[in-house]
């Protein structure tokens, strides 16, 4: 699987408007692949990350439009991803899913 390739944000083609750039952390990498693909076919930039730790510090590196997390996961849960991601860059959005209902 691929993580948290380096891609940045483009613009659409012949459109001029910029893709939005999403992170997707998901410990199970299905769910990661089928959230991602989805986007991906709405032209979004998609990055997938299965560890929260790998994804907070590639996002200080290069932050994102938004963040799609799961809200349960063995290292790092999605409240406290929450916390991290927006004491990096306040602006970044952030979605929580759980397969827990």
């Amino acid at each position: 699987m691929r993580r948290g390739s380096n891609h940045s944000v483009a613009p659409l083609p012949d459109s001029g408007e910029r893709r939005v750039s999403i992170v997707v952390l998901d410990d199970d990498p299905m769910v990661a692949k089928v959230i991602a693909l989805s986007l991906r076919r709405m032209q979004c930039t998609v990055r997938i990350y299965t560890d929260a730790n790998e994804c907070l510090a590639d996002m200080e590196k290069t932050p994102a439009d938004i963040l799609i997390t799961d809200l349960r996961m063995p290292q790092m849960d999605g409240i406290t991803v929450l916390r991290k991601v927006k004491s990096l860059n306040r602006s970044t959005d952030v979605i929580m899913v759980t397969g827990y209902a």
